[in-house]
């Protein structure tokens, strides 16, 4: 009761397109934080990602150098 008090306070000593602006300024604000934090999230999940990746291709480039090495005494031996 007490915030609606302040706030119809405000209105009629300011205004009302003030009072709006201010309130809305508040929740521009609040959502740009909650934005930073939802992207901050993402990045993190790309950049694991981006560590499996480069993990997994390493092991491919293993795997293929290994049977390029089989592949190649094998056809030595034929």
């Amino acid at each position: 009761m007490a915030d609606l008090e302040t706030l119809i306070n405000a209105i009629t000593q300011i205004g009302f397109p003030i009072v709006m602006c201010l309130i809305l300024m508040k929740y521009c604000t609040e959502l740009n934080d909650k934005h930073k934090q939802e992207t901050d999230k993402l990045v993190e999940a790309v950049n694991e990602c981006t560590a499996m990746i480069n993990k997994l291709l390493g092991r491919f480039e293993a795997l293929d150098r290994y049977f390029l090495q089989v592949n190649a005494h094998g056809k030595e031996n034929e």
